[in-house]
C-alpha cells in the first residue's frame, strides 16, 4: 500500500462513516463528479460528516496552489458527506432558495452531496449576494476557501480583494481598526456594500513571507515583522475611549490544545507521547490570572505576512487577533517556520522583536512553542497533503525536542546556549549528555552549536586535532568559536546521503565511491603516522552497547528478549576478536547522516582541486585511534537499517554494501579482517535495535530486526540480504 493509500485509509477509519472513501480519496472523487479534482480541505467529525472542498485541475491556471490571480471560480467547490437527513434537508433548501446547483450522489444514508462555492452549507447565501451584486464585472477568482467558513476572492481590475464568511465580522473590523490605529502594518477592511459578512481590502504586495521565504528580502521583512509585533504587544490597550466597544479575546483556544483524543484515533502508536506532551503543557504554561497578556495576532505565520518592495510588509489574517498572552505569537511564528523549513526566518524576527520586548526565557518559549505545534499538528490531514502522518509525527517530535532541550535541567548550559541564540532549532539532544542547535549569524551564514558539559567539550576539541588526517580527503567543519560548554561550527555545503541521490544517472554509486575513496585515504594516511589519543578497542564498543542497552530496557520491557539476544551475539563476536595490530584515526559515529555529497565538490570535476573539494564529514569530534572496522561495519548496518526503514531501496543499499567492500576487502584494499567487519556490523546492528526502541516510530522495526539478528551467525549477516 502507498503512503497516499495509508494516509487515505487512516482518514477513512477516523471518519466512520461508509463511503467516506469516496471523498477522502482524490481519485475516487474526480471519478464520481466526471473531472480530476484534487483536494484542499478536510473537516472530519467521526460518525457525522466529512466534508472537503476541491480544486479541479483540468482547466487553465487551476493547477498547483493559488497564485495571485487565484482560481477560476467555477474550478472550486466542496463535497459533504454527512449522516444526518435534518443537515442534509437543510443545504439542499438552501440552495433551492438561491438557485444554486447541489448535486446529490447519494440519497440513502450517508448522504453524498456536491456543489460550487456558491452553493457552500454555510456560505452559499453569502456568496450569491456577492455574485449577484457583480453581475456584469470581471468574474471575481477564488484566492481562498475553507469550505463553511470563508471565501476570499480577487476582483479583477479592482485592486480589491473580498473576504466572505458565515458569521457576521464585526470583531475583526474592530480589531482591524485598532491595528490601524497603533501603526501595525496591514491592510484596511471595511464592510462590503453594507454586508456585515463581507469585508473588502486593498489587494496588496507580491505574495506572503512563506511562498517567499527564500526571497533576497524575506530575512529583512521578518525582522520588521518582529519589530511591528513587539509594537503590538507592548501597546497600552487602557488608553481606549470609554464608548469604545470592549476587544474581543483572542481566537487561540484553550490553553492547551484539544487534540489530544483526535491524535489518539488517528494515531495511536502516539498517544502516549500526545499526553505528555499536554500534561508537561499544562505544568509550564502560565494560566489566564499570571498570564502575560496584550494585543497578539494569534495566529501569526509567514503565510499571514505579505511582502511588498523592498522589506515593506502588511499583516493579514486578523481573525483570531485579540487580547491574549503575548508568547502564542511567539510559538505561534517559531512553530510555523519550524513546520514550513523556513526557520531561517525565526531568528531576525526574534531578534529585531527583543529589541523592544524581553523574550520570554527558552523554557516558556519553547512551552509556546510546543503548544503552537500541538494546535497545528493535525493541519497536514486538514490540507490533505498525501504525507500528513509523517509530517504529523514530526510536529510533534519538534514540539518534544524543543520542550526537552529548555527544560534540561541536567545541561544548564543548554537553556543559555538557546537564549544566547534566539530561534534556534534544536537538530538533536541527549538529556543531560549534549545537544545541537542550528541557527544563523547576523549575516544570515548557517552556524551549528554543540552544547555539552566542559569535560566533554574539551575531549571533543581534542579529537577535532586529532582528525587532520580527515582534513582532505573530506570536507570538515570549521570551528568558529570555542567556549567552555560549546562549540560553534561553520556549516557545510551539501546534502546528506541519508536523504537519497538519484540512481538512474549512477549519481548514487558515484558519491558512495568518493567517499569510501575518501575515507579509504584517511585510513592510509592514520596508519602511516597515527596521531595520539585515547584507542576506542572491542571493550569500549561493548561498553557503548551495553548503556544503550540499558536505556532500552527502561522503556520498551516488551521487546527486551529479542533486543537481549542480538546484544549477546554481538558481545560474542567482539570478544573473541584478536587484538588490534594497526590502528588507525576512525570517526566512530560515521553514517550516512554524517556525510555530504554536494556534485561542486566532487574532486574529480576539476584536474587541479584543492583540499577543499571532496565529501563533507560531519562531527570528527568522536575521532580517535581503533580498527577501521568499527567505521566500515557501522555504515554497512546503516545501509541495512535505511532499507528496512523504507529510505533506501534494495538496489542502494546493495550498492553501498558494495562500496564498502571493495575498499575494505576487495584486491589491494585496506586488508580489513571479515570477522572484524562482520562482528563491528552486528554491534551496529543490535545497538540500533536499542536506538530505535526508544523511537516509537520505529519500535516495531527495531523488534523486527533484533527479531533476525538473535538467529543470525556472522557469515549470513555479513552476506546475505539480511544483513
Amino acid at each position: 500500500m502507498s503512503t497516499t493509500q495509508d494516509a487515505t485509509a487512516l482518514m477513512t477509519s477516523h471518519a466512520a462513516l461508509p463511503g467516506a472513501e469516496q471523498v477522502l480519496d482524490s481519485a475516487r472523487l474526480s471519478a464520481l463528479l466526471g473531472q480530476e479534482v484534487a483536494l484542499d480541505r478536510v473537516r472530519i467529525k467521526p460518525g457525522a460528516s466529512v466534508l472537503v472542498s476541491f480544486r479541479a485541475l483540468a482547466s487553465a491556471g487551476a493547477t498547483g496552489p493559488s497564485t495571485g490571480c487565484g482560481r477560476a471560480l467555477a474550478d472550486v467547490g466542496w463535497a459533504l458527506l454527512v449522516a444526518s437527513p435534518d443537515k442534509r434537508d437543510g443545504v439542499l433548501r438552501r440552495a433551492e432558495r438561491t438557485g444554486a446547483v447541489v448535486t446529490e450522489h447519494r440519497g440513502d444514508t450517508p448522504f453524498l452531496l456536491s456543489g460550487g462555492v456558491d452553493s457552500d452549507p454555510r456560505l452559499g447565501k453569502q456568496v450569491h449576494g456577492v455574485l449577484r451584486r457583480l453581475t456584469g464585472e470581471p468574474t471575481p477568482r477564488v484566492l481562498s476557501y475553507n469550505p463553511s467558513r470563508h471565501l476570499v476572492l480577487d476582483l479583477p481590475g479592482t485592486g480589491e480583494v473580498l473576504r466572505v464568511a458565515a458569521r457576521p465580522l464585526d470583531d475583526l473590523l474592530l480589531i482591524s481598526e485598532q491595528w490601524q490605529r497603533l501603526g501595525i502594518p496591514t491592510t484596511p477592511q471595511r464592510l462590503w456594500k453594507g454586508r456585515p459578512t463581507v469585508l473588502v481590502g486593498e489587494f496588496w504586495g507580491c505574495g506572503d513571507l512563506a511562498t517567499l521565504a527564500e526571497d533576497p528580502q524575506a530575512t529583512a521583512a521578518a525582522a520588521g515583522l518582529g519589530a511591528a509585533i513587539a509594537r503590538l504587544h507592548g501597546a497600552d490597550l487602557s488608553g481606549l475611549e470609554p464608548s469604545a466597544p470592549e476587544l474581543p479575546a483572542a481566537r487561540i483556544g484553550g490553553r492547551v490544545p484539544c487534540t489530544t483524543e483526535v491524535l489518539d484515533d488517528l494515531l495511536p502508536q502516539r498517544a502516549e507521547q500526545v499526553r505528555e506532551l499536554a500534561m508537561r503543557l499544562d505544568q509550564l504554561l502560565p494560566t489566564d490570572r499570571d498570564g502575560d497578556r496584550c494585543l497578539i495576532h494569534g495566529d501569526l505565520s509567514p503565510d499571514q505576512v505579505l511582502l511588498g518592495a523592498g522589506t515593506e510588509i502588511r499583516v493579514v489574517d486578523l481573525d483570531r487577533s485579540g487580547p491574549g498572552p503575548r508568547g502564542a505569537d511567539l510559538g505561534s511564528w517559531i512553530a510555523s517556520c519550524l513546520s514550513a523549513g523556513t526557520d531561517h526566518l525565526t531568528g531576525p524576527f526574534l531578534r529585531a522583536y527583543a529589541e523592544h520586548l524581553d523574550l520570554p526565557e527558552p523554557a516558556q518559549l519553547a512551552a509556546w512553542t510546543a503548544r503552537a505545534l500541538l494546535a497545528a499538528a493535525l493541519d497536514p490531514m486538514r490540507r490533505h497533503h498525501p504525507d500528513w502522518p509523517l509530517q504529523v509525527q514530526q510536529r510533534l517530535d519538534q514540539a518534544r525536542r524543543g520542550l526537552d532541550a529548555a527544560t534540561d535541567e541536567a545541561l544548564p548550559a543548554l537553556a543559555r546556549v538557546m537564549a544566547a541564540h534566539p530561534g534556534a532549532t534544536v537538530v538533536s539532544h541527549r538529556p543531560g549528555k549534549r545537544a545541537v542547535l542550528r541557527t544563523r549569524d547576523r549575516d544570515g551564514q548557517v552556524l551549528y552549536v554543540k552544547v555539552a558539559n566542559k569535560g566533554r567539550t574539551r575531549r571533543a576539541l581534542g579529537a577535532i586535532e586529532r582528525a587532520t588526517a580527515f582534513d582532505g580527503p573530506f570536507r570538515t567543519p570549521q570551528v568558529v568559536a570555542a567556549e567552555d560548554e560549546s562549540l560553534t561550527f561553520a556549516a557545510l555545503s551539501g546534502t546528506p546521503l541519508h536523504e537519497g541521490l538519484p540512481t538512474a544517472d549512477g549519481t548514487w554509486q558515484r558519491a558512495w565511491r568518493v567517499t569510501m575513496d575518501a575515507w579509504a585515504q584517511a585510513v592510509r594516511t592514520s596508519r602511516t603516522a597515527p596521531p595520539e589519543g585515547p584507542l576506542h578497542g572491542t571493550a569500549e564498543e561493548i561498553a557503548v552497547l551495553e548503556k544503550w542497552h540499558e536505556r532500552a530496557s527502561h522503556v520498551d520491557p516488551e521487546g527486551a528478549e529479542h533486543r537481549d539476544r542480538a546484544v549477546a551475539l554481538a558481545r560474542e563476536l567482539l570478544t573473541h576478536l584478536p587484538a588490534l595490530d594497526r590502528p588507525a584515526l576512525i570517526h566512530r559515529d560515521l553514517h550516512d547522516k554524517q556525510i555530504l555529497w554536494d556534485p561542486d565538490q566532487d574532486p574529480d570535476q576539476d584536474q587541479d582541486h584543492g583540499p577543499e573539494r571532496g565529501p563533507g564529514l560531519l562531527d570528527v569530534d568522536t575521532a580517535c585511534l581503533g580498527d577501521p572496522a568499527l567505521d566500515a561495519g557501522n555504515l554497512r548496518a546503516h545501509a541495512t537499517w535505511r532499507e528496512r526503514q523504507g529510505q533506501w531501496t534494495g538496489g542502494q543499499a546493495a550498492q553501498v554494501r558494495a562500496e564498502i567492500d571493495r575498499v575494505c576487502l576487495g584486491a589491494g584494499a585496506l586488508g580489513i579482517d571479515p570477522a572484524a567487519l562482520a562482528a563491528y556490523e552486528t554491534a551496529t546492528l543490535a545497538r540500533l535495535t536499542c536506538l530505535y526502541a526508544l523511537r516509537p516510530r520505529w519500535r516495531a522495526a527495531a523488534t523486527d530486526l533484533a527479531r533476525i539478528l538473535r538467529t543470525a551467525s556472522s557469515t549470513p549477516l555479513r552476506r546475505s540480504s539480511a544483513s
